[in-house]
């Protein structure tokens, strides 16, 4: 219940007439799954929205870089990584008041756990039409590919072992 998904389901499933052709997909399988299939198959939509498994970073850059928003409904978050990454790749994100990211977000992208109004207005706004040029400036982008080896060299060379 904490993930908040059902609600994102519902709010998907009311907003899809202001936001068609889009697509619901959902990322990751955990002991919810059979609730949101339920929901998911109850749907007029059902075809437009999707579980699938959990992904390598690199599938889910991927789908991330081709979709139109990134929504983290969950109560708490704490720094999603998740969200980290859509932003640094310039995607919208929609995210929790209470989610504990520390990156300031605009409030078009924030929206309280409870309140799917809130969210359906927000997917909807965001998904008209959102000026990403200046999401990657929201977070400190760096280009770094560190192994676990370089990182446990680096911190050899801070603490001199």
């Amino acid at each position: 219940k904490l993930k908040n998904v059902d609600r994102l389901i519902r709010a998907f499933v009311s907003v899809y007439p202001d936001i068609k052709p889009a697509r619901l997909v959902l990322v990751g399988d955990g002991p919810e799954g059979a609730h949101y299939k339920e929901i998911i198959d109850a749907s007029p939509i059902k075809d437009m929205i999707s579980i699938i498994p959990r992904l390598s970073r690199e599938e889910l850059l991927s789908r991330i870089g081709d979709s139109g928003l990134c929504v983290c409904p969950s109560m708490s978050e704490v720094n999603s990584n998740f969200t980290l990454e859509c932003l640094s790749l310039g995607k919208p994100v929609l995210i929790t008041r209470d989610s504990g990211l520390t990156v300031r977000l605009p409030d078009e992208m924030i929206f309280k756990f409870d309140d799917q109004v809130e969210l359906e207005n927000k997917m909807k706004n965001l998904l008209r039409g959102y000026d990403t040029s200046e999401l990657t400036k929201l977070i400190n982008v760096e280009s770094v590919a560190n192994s676990w080896d370089a990182i446990m060299k680096e911190y050899s060379n801070i603490f001199n072992l």
